[in-house]
Formats: C-alpha cells, structure tokens, sequence
C-alpha cells in the first residue's frame, strides 16, 4: 500500500497557486458528513488530499487550469454511471473525466473515463497521478 505523501499534495497546491487558483482545506468532520450524506467510498489517500485542498471549488464547475483540468471539490464528487467510479477531476470541461474504483480505503485504482460508461486503469497512486498532472504527461491523456 503507497500513502500519498503531503509533499505530493503540497506541490500541486503550489502548481496551483503559480497559476492563481485560489485553494481552501476542509475538516474531517466535513468530508465524513459529505461521505455519509452522498453514500462516498473515498479512499484514503483522497481523504488526505481533501483535508490539505478541497480541489479546485473557487473554479468549479465552469473554470479550470491553465491545461483544462478541473478538480473537483468533495461536495461535487459522483459516481459514474456504472456506480463503481467515483469522478473527481474533467478534463476540458468534460471531454474525459478521471475517477476512482476503491477496493478498500487504502486499495484502488484511478484511470481515465473516456465516456461515461468505459474506465481505462492509470494508476493505484494518488502521488504518482498528481505527478503526471503537474508534469503534463501523456498518460493524463491515455484516452486511446
């Protein structure tokens, strides 16, 4: 099992910043409340991440970044239509989207949604995909 490390978390904030996206971090308490209230499975690494920036909510939902990626605030977190996907991020105003199928809360794999209905494996690891988003990397656009 691989935790996503604060520093991972930390240098998108700052990505986000060099951009002037504005970030706000929310409580435990809060994400627990949404998870409840929107029947979430939110794996741990993703609780983490909430807990240090609550994604993009001052862009959500008609802005993004400067690449068009948008990460969604934990109130704006859905399932797919195969209720197994937990979207959390789009990619020019949803062309694609990114989610998340946990197994467990530390057990998961976040791939790519070309439609709404097809899920393509990227990665088990929240550091390694915020790596690629930050860095631009092909496999942010493995759509094929």
């Amino acid at each position: 099992m691989v935790i996503t490390s604060n520093h991972a978390v930390l240098e998108t904030i700052d990505f986000w910043k060099s951009q002037q996206i504005d970030t706000t971090h929310i409580t435990l308490k809060y994400i627990a409340q949404v998870m409840t209230e929107k029947a979430l499975i939110l794996p741990i690494d993703f609780v983490n991440f909430y807990l240090q920036v609550n994604g993009m909510e001052k862009l959500y939902p008609n802005h993004s970044d400067i690449e068009g990626f948008l990460f969604y605030p934990v109130e704006a977190l859905r399932y797919a239509e195969d209720n197994k996907t937990l979207v959390f991020a789009d990619y020019m105003q949803c062309s694609w989207w990114y989610g998340v199928q946990a197994e467990t809360e530390e057990r998961y794999t976040i791939g790519i949604l070309p439609t709404r209905d097809q899920f393509i494996p990227l990665t088990n690891s929240l550091e390694e995909f915020l790596g690629w988003y930050r860095q631009d990397h092909e496999m942010m656009y493995a759509v094929d």
